[in-house]
């Protein structure tokens, strides 16, 4: 897909686009807190070195555990008057093996708090390690002590030397006991040392945050959903089923786009602008229609210089009989003679852009003459000259009794003029435009830019090949490729030869080029108009 037609498929999308611009920048405004200014959350690490003392050592994961876990979170909590759930939520411990260290770091808005969370879980953890040893030491001193105590009282109540010798021995035996065990290793040694006191320092935010702004957040997300209305447009694009450029319409039909249209106003339909506006990039797509048309013959057959074509399209609403009335008036332009015959005999409307009245018509005369379609008691004026009409007659709803004599019509319509042309109903609505075009040199089919279904125009395709009917080719019409490229020629077309006539307007003794100043110019030549009869 091209740049241009990329950019038609956004202005066809456009509603998609614009919504998700919009959807994107509400998200961005309703979301965001609107205040720039964000708590600074501080972070304190106490490292702790595990020294195993005598022949017991732990596990130094499971004591990274003990942490955030059992009683050491309790006891921290008490001592900091904070809720147990709080100092878990914000303490955190961390294990290394190879160097046998625990990092306990504790987090806080608060840089002090974040420190005692940090020191005080340190020394609770150390003393949870250190309570199994001590607790065991004071246990045999205390029995030690007690039996030394007991000694003592013994000799006090012993009366005889004898009893009185025994029980100082006792004593003496007890206290060397207790001074021995506590003379030994003694107490045990704390098995975690502090190696790295905590130190608070602010926490930097890692990765990508949205921004608080209002007005920034919602450009940010404004930007994002263009891009994804964008996208949206070109999904729907690509699901779409109608015809939109001149390749999708060949590939459909399979005969070569012969005019691009473009789109006209809606104030503009059901007129013959080639009466109003004969310089527009509307008359002008027929212009070149014509030129094919009128060098355009059939393969098959005698020719003898007359032209029937009728023109079609696969449904209605497609511009078959805008496209009738404008390529009969460009052909009279040329000097061609042109009959036009309003065939469409369920919805009539060729007559309303030759300012005339739909009876009487075609339906009169076929049914009041079986068989021969003589046009002697109509009146086929039109005010282009060079261009007659016949047209429908009153609206009848099953036109296929009259059109029985579709031949001798046509055959009839040969001879009045250079170019016949036949405003037929769709061809996949009726059965009227393929026994027309049997009798017919062609058929000029008409399909609308985003309108006509590629499923319809492939049908009318096989259609016209199934009934061996040869196509002229295919007018694609409200084309935006059309549109554009009519916008960007006029626009260079029109302007330069103002600018170079300004240049030539300068005063002599410029640069030499041009004539002079007050020298008469040529006139301009006037776009050639339809005239009337």
């Amino acid at each position: 897909m091209g740049f241009l037609n990329s950019l038609q498929v956004l202005r066809r999308r456009l509603l998609i686009v614009v919504a998700g611009l919009v959807l994107g920048a509400a998200a961005g405004w309703l979301t965001a807190p609107g205040v720039t200014h964000r708590a600074t959350t501080f972070r304190a690490t106490h490292t702790l070195i595990y020294e195993p003392q005598g022949g017991q050592s732990y596990n130094i994961e499971q004591v990274a555990l003990l942490a955030n876990s059992g009683a050491v979170p309790t006891r921290v909590a008490a001592r900091l008057k904070m809720d147990r759930g709080q100092v878990r939520s914000a303490v955190s411990a961390v294990a290394d093996s190879s160097v046998s260290t625990i990092a306990i770091t504790g987090r806080s808005a608060d840089a002090g708090k974040a420190v005692a969370l940090a020191d005080v879980t340190a020394e609770e953890l150390s003393a949870e390690i250190l309570g199994g040893g001590q607790a065991t030491y004071q246990a045999e001193v205390s029995r030690l002590t007690a039996e030394a105590d007991a000694a003592r009282s013994r000799l006090n109540r012993a009366k005889t030397p004898a009893d009185q010798a025994a029980a100082r021995a006792d004593v003496d035996a007890a206290d060397r006991a207790l001074q021995q065990y506590e003379q030994s290793p003694g107490p045990p040694k704390p098995q975690l040392r502090t190696l790295e006191a905590a130190v608070a320092s602010p926490v930097r935010a890692s990765g990508v945050r949205a921004p608080d702004s209002k007005k920034v957040r919602a450009i940010l997300l404004g930007l994002l959903g263009l891009l994804a209305g964008a996208g949206a447009a070109f999904a729907l694009d690509r699901l779409d089923s109608r015809l939109r450029s001149k390749s999708e319409a060949e590939e459909a039909f399979g005969v070569p786009v012969v005019a691009e249209v473009p789109p006209i106003p809606k104030s503009s339909h059901g007129q013959l602008l080639a009466r109003t506006q004969p310089s527009s990039s509307f008359v002008e797509s027929y212009r070149g229609l014509r030129t094919y048309v009128a060098l355009w013959a059939p393969e098959v057959g005698n020719d003898d210089g007359h032209r029937v074509i009728v023109v079609t399209s696969p449904a209605a609403g497609d511009g078959k009989t805008t496209t009738v009335a404008h390529l009969a008036a460009m052909l009279a332009e040329i000097g061609r003679s042109v009959v036009v015959i309003s065939a469409d005999l369920r919805r009539p409307q060729l007559h309303h852009y030759f300012d005339r009245q739909a009876t009487p018509g075609l339906v009169d005369i076929l049914a009041a003459k079986k068989g021969v379609a003589a046009f002697d008691d109509l009146d086929l004026a039109t005010p282009v000259r060079g261009v007659r009409l016949v047209a429908s007659g009153l609206p009848v709803d099953n036109p296929a009794p009259l059109l029985e004599y579709a031949g001798d019509l046509v055959r009839v319509a040969r001879g009045l003029a250079d170019f016949v042309l036949v405003d037929s109903p769709p061809l996949l609505v009726a059965n009227d435009a393929a026994e027309l075009a049997r009798h017919a040199d062609g058929v000029l089919m008409v399909a609308r830019a985003g309108r006509t279904l590629i499923e319809a125009a492939q049908r009318s395709a096989e259609l016209l090949q199934r009934l061996e009917i040869p196509v002229v080719g295919v007018v694609l019409t409200a084309s935006e490729a059309a549109a554009t490229a009519s916008r960007y020629y006029a626009s260079h077309y029109y302007v330069e030869p103002e600018r170079a006539g300004w240049r030539r307007r300068r005063p002599s003794g410029g640069n030499g080029q041009g004539p002079a100043a007050g020298a008469p110019s040529a006139p301009e030549e006037a776009p050639p108009a339809v005239s009337g009869p």
